[in-house]
Order: structure tokens, then sequence, then C-alpha cells
């Protein structure tokens, strides 16, 4: 068997016992997500204040016609389920 086939049958193997863990993944009710990941006793994160991000200026100038087609023909809010990458291909195809 394959390693994820031995994952699965160790899975069901404990689906109806008191492993938690199982449990939790057969139910996940049972997953307090509020507190879900929280660590009260560990470290506190480092504060990072020098994470600016330097975006430079672009070069592209467009005319005014060009800018009210472009944002008729694209939105740049719209869920493409490619991570923006159609929207980028059509705003460039337009």
């Amino acid at each position: 068997m394959s390693p994820y086939q031995l994952w699965v049958q160790g899975f069901y193997e404990f689906a109806n016992s008191s492993c938690r863990t199982v449990r939790d993944l057969v139910n996940p009710n049972t997953i307090d997500t509020t507190s879900y990941g929280v660590d009260d006793e560990g470290p506190l994160p480092e504060v990072q204040t020098a994470n600016n991000v330097m975006i430079p200026e672009s070069e592209i100038v467009l005319t005014r016609e060009q800018r009210a087609s472009l944002q008729t023909l694209v939105n740049p809010l719209d869920e493409d389920n490619e991570h923006g990458k159609l929207l980028y291909l059509n705003a460039c195809r337009n």
C-alpha cells in the first residue's frame, strides 16, 4: 500500500477511539476555533517595524480613454479562481 493508503487505513482504525486528534477530524465541531492555535504560555511574537515594501512608480501612462476602457472591461475585485492570473491576462489583452 502507498503511504497515503496506510494513513487512511490507520485513520479509520482509530475513527471510533478516544484519540482526540482523530475525533476532532471526524467531528470538526469539537474544535474551539476562537482559541485554536493560541498558546497562552508560549512566547510572544517579535514586533517588526522595518518591514516596509517599496513599490516603484509605474512607467506606463494611460490616456483617459484607455483608463476608462480598462476599468469597464476588467474588474480587479472579480474572483477568477486563479489568484488574479486570468484578470491580469484579460487586462493585457485589452
